[in-house]
């Protein structure tokens, strides 16, 4: 099972973020290494997710260099979304921002810790009004009250 969820991690990464151009192949790879860490254990810790001190240290340098920018990252993303809703006659975009409280359930998993407790919000999805799925999620951002 844990394979699987690696594999499938590896993919999404490869797939998202393996067209992205950032001056130099191995910022590429990097990305690309990152997403599919991040994408793997998406509640862990940087050091954790990268798996050491200097493997952190290497993604914190590939995030501040101007080169990584949050355009540039985004690009290849942002074009397989409009990709894929462009072969759809209609797309329902569905946005829900009912902050929900989970702070009576603390043995709960997969929510958004924040200094109040545990909560999560809902974010955009699109949608083919023909069928009964979620086909993409178009933003994963979470708030904090703060």
């Amino acid at each position: 099972m844990e394979m699987r969820a690696s594999s499938s991690a590896t993919e999404w990464a490869v797939m998202t973020y393996g067209a992205v151009r950032l001056g130099d192949e191995r910022r590429t790879q990097r990305a690309v290494k990152m997403a599919s860490a991040l994408a793997r254990d998406p509640m862990g810790s940087l050091p954790k997710q990268l798996g050491g001190q200097a493997a952190t240290k290497a993604g914190y340098r590939f995030l501040e260099s101007a080169q990584s920018s949050y355009e540039r990252l985004m690009a290849p993303h942002l074009e397989q979304t409009k990709v894929l809703m462009q072969q759809r006659k209609r797309v329902l975009l569905i946005q829900d921002m009912t902050e929900v409280d989970y702070t009576h359930h603390p043995n709960g998993t997969g929510f958004f810790p924040h200094p109040t407790g545990l909560s999560s919000s809902p974010h955009p999805y699109s949608t083919n009004p023909n069928r009964s799925r979620t086909d993409h999620q178009i933003a994963r951002l979470l708030f904090a009250r703060v």
